[in-house]
Parts: C-alpha cells; sequence; structure tokens
C-alpha cells in the first residue's frame, strides 16, 4: 500500500470522529451534571442550614415571648397596686419561684424607682434604673444583652401596669437567657473535629450575645466589620458563602422577630459540601470511565470498518500487478463483502480473458510461423522444380551436355539439403 500522511489515511479519521461523537456528548453531559448537581447540593446545604437557623430563631422568640406574657400577666392584675406591699411581694416571688426564666423581678413607679423586688437583699432603689429604659409610647423594652456577675447572659424585659388605660407603673424583669445559649449548643451540623457546624446569636448592633466560644460572648466581639455581620446589618435573612478566621464557611441568618437580633447557622464548606466533592469525582470517574469505553469501542468499529476496505485497496493493487489469481477476503454479508465479491468476479474473469488472449496470442504465433514455414519450403522446391524441368529438357535432347545437367543436378541438391 502507498504512502501516504496519517492524517489523510482512513482509519485515523474514521476514530477521530467516532471518539468525538461518542465522548463529547458524554463529557458536555457530564460537565452539565457536575454544574447542576453541585448548584443543587449547594443549594440543598444552604436550605437546610437556613431551615435549622429558623428554628432556632423561632424557638429562641418563643422563650421571649412567654416570659413576656408572664411579666405581662403579672402587670395585667388591675389589684397588684391596690394591694399591700407584702402581697405585692408574695405576687412577683410567686412569680420567679415557678418559673426559672427569671432571675429577678421588681415593680416600679411611674419615675422607674422600685417599690417592690425579688432580690435576697430586698433592699429597694430609692433612685430611678438606669439600667433599664421605661417604654414610653411602646408597649415593651428589652434591654441589650449583659452578662451577669455569675457569667450568664440576662435581658431585662419592661411593662407598662395600665389601669384603666392609664399607665400606672411598670414591671421589669432579668430574665435569664442560659436556655438561649443551651439550644445554640445544641446545634451541630455535621461531625465534631471534621468541621462540624454550630449556631450563634448576634444582636442588632452586631455584637455577639450567644457562641458555642464563651470567651467570645463574653469579650462582646464585635462582627459589625466582618462579611458576615455586613451582610447581617443590610439583609434581614439569607444564605453566605465567606471566607472566615478558619476558612471558607457558608452560613444562613434569620431575624428573630421582635428583638432585633440575628441567628447564624455556620458550617466550613469542606464539610457542608463534603458530598458535592464526592459526587463531583464520582462524575469526573463516570465521565472517564465512559470516554475510554467509547475510545475503545471505536477502535473496534473503526477497525471492523477500515479492514475490509484496506482489504478491498490491497486486492486491487495486486489485481493491477496482474496477480488475479489471488482473491479478496472480506467475511461477512455487507456491501463491503458483496463489492470484494464483484472484485474476485471481476478478476476471475479478466484472468480467464487473459487466458483466452493468451491462447490466441498462441494460434497467431503458429499461423505465422506456418505461414513462414510454408514460405521457406516452398521457395526451395520451385527452385528444385524449375531445375529438375530444365534438367529434363536437358536429357530430352539427344545432343544435351554433360556439364549442364550436372549443374542442375547440383542445384537441385543444394535446394534439398538446405
Amino acid at each position: 500500500m502507498a504512502s501516504m500522511p496519517l492524517r489523510e489515511r482512513l482509519w485515523p479519521r474514521l476514530l477521530l470522529s467516532h471518539i468525538s461523537l461518542a465522548t463529547i456528548p458524554v463529557l458536555i453531559v457530564g460537565l452539565l451534571l457536575l454544574t447542576t448537581a453541585r448548584q443543587s447540593i449547594e443549594d440543598t446545604v444552604a436550605d437546610g442550614n437556613f431551615e435549622v437557623a429558623k428554628r432556632a430563631s423561632n424557638e429562641i422568640r418563643l422563650y421571649i415571648e412567654q416570659a413576656q406574657n408572664i411579666i405581662r400577666q403579672v402587670a395585667d392584675n388591675m389589684d397588684m397596686l391596690d394591694a399591700t406591699e407584702i402581697e405585692r411581694q408574695k405576687i412577683i416571688e410567686n412569680v420567679v419561684v415557678r418559673h426559672e426564666l427569671f432571675r429577678e423581678l421588681a415593680v416600679l413607679d411611674l419615675e422607674g424607682r422600685e417599690e417592690s423586688t425579688t432580690r435576697l437583699d430586698g433592699f429597694l432603689q430609692s433612685h430611678p434604673r438606669e439600667d433599664i429604659e421605661l417604654p414610653q409610647d411602646i408597649e415593651v423594652t428589652i434591654s441589650p444583652v449583659y452578662i451577669a456577675d455569675d457569667g450568664l447572659p440576662m435581658v431585662s424585659i419592661t411593662l407598662p401596669i395600665r389601669r384603666f388605660n392609664e399607665v400606672t407603673g411598670y414591671v421589669t424583669a432579668r430574665v435569664n437567657l442560659k436556655d438561649m445559649w443551651e439550644l445554640v449548643d445544641s446545634v451541630q451540623l455535621g461531625r465534631r473535629g471534621q468541621g462540624f457546624g454550630y449556631a450563634y446569636v448576634v444582636s442588632s448592633t452586631g455584637r455577639l450575645i450567644a457562641h458555642p466560644e464563651r470567651e467570645r460572648v463574653y469579650r462582646q466581639e464585635d462582627l459589625s466589620s466582618t462579611a458576615i455581620g455586613k451582610a447581617l446589618q443590610t439583609e434581614k435573612s439569607g444564605t453566605l458563602i465567606y471566607s472566615g478566621e478558619h476558612g471558607e464557611v457558608v452560613a444562613a441568618f434569620t431575624p428573630i422577630d421582635l428583638m432585633g437580633w440575628k441567628v447564624v447557622i455556620e458550617q466550613p464548606t469542606a464539610e457542608a459540601f463534603a458530598r458535592s466533592r464526592e459526587m463531583k469525582w464520582e462524575i469526573s470517574i463516570l465521565m472517564i470511565v465512559s470516554a475510554v469505553a467509547a475510545s475503545l469501542i471505536g477502535i473496534l468499529v473503526v477497525k471492523k470498518i477500515a479492514h475490509p476496505i484496506y482489504e478491498l485497496v490491497r486486492g486491487t493493487q495486486l489485481f493491477a500487478q496482474g496477480q488475479l489469481k489471488r482473491t479478496i477476503d472480506v467475511p461477512g454479508s455487507g456491501e463491503l463483502t458483496m463489492l470484494a465479491d464483484e472484485f474476485n468476479n471481476m478478476a476471475m474473469n479478466l484472468l480467464e480473458k487473459e487466458k483466452q488472449l493468451q491462447r490466441a496470442e498462441r494460434l497467431a504465433t503458429l499461423s505465422k510461423f506456418a505461414s513462414i514455414l510454408s514460405h521457406e519450403i516452398r521457395n526451395p522446391l520451385n527452385s528444385m522444380v524449375i531445375n529438375l524441368q530444365i534438367l529434363k529438357r536437358d536429357m530430352d535432347k539427344p545432343n544435351g551436355v554433360s556439364d549442364k545437367r550436372d549443374k542442375y543436378y547440383d542445384r537441385v541438391m543444394s535446394e534439398i539439403w538446405r
């Protein structure tokens, strides 16, 4: 087979086209699947964390609302201010005893001075309380979260006491937020020690008020300048992926109604999107295996297609060289097999024609040889006939010359021996 550049040969082009047609769709589908799967998993993780944040927010809200409702029940007791000081003291002490969420309960006058308190020392402050804000045109005031002497978080809730739709005093309570801390501590996503997720609560000013790392709360860490802090200030709720102190994390946050606080659920992306990475590897391996399988199938198919064609080319070249007795062997029953059979039949016909031509050539040669032989024989015979006729005439003469007879005799003999 004549040498030709590889790029112009049939099998490389067939192989390239087959592999391209087989692998390009697989690669495109694989890339789309990678993108879709990653986005789907990330959205699922973000939505799941967001739901956890909403549940935690709802529990904290219910906890604060429970405290407000109890304080409101105390304030709504119309007989409170008509009762004696001892009776008022018993009422608020009974509330503190029955509900562990209250650290302290106090009744204030219109100026904010204490009239009754549940503090153990029983000392009533004669000057207005400075640690609380009296509700004037609003229903309730809630102080910022602060840390008590025992290291637990507290918040002061103050409601007005109304009688005949007029404010006659106030009820204020110090609410223990230890349950909120325990709730935050109980939120864990993933596996501890391998990038687990956690929850924390941020105040409206961006200060940490609950976090699994207590020292960050004790030092009143401010997150307002961080990426998550800026998102908390500009957005009501949502999800965010950002780089924190310990690497990239995915955060979901939602507000606590009426409080201005926000619950944040954070989880390192290495743990949150672990399944995404696993699926990425699985899809990549599947793509590679599919591409290799398609290539192998392509090689087999191309070989099956190209081999009969090369056999046809080889056979026609042998026929062109005159080797008509060779046959083209293309197994199967397809079009190429039919074409090979036609070439074989053509070669057989050509071989038969060649034999006929050879026979004709041999006959023509024999005919020519016979003609030449006849001519060669006829010439000396003619000479012999002529000399014999002359010899006969000379012999018929009575006075014939013997020398002439010898001469004619010698000629006849020479023609015979020629």
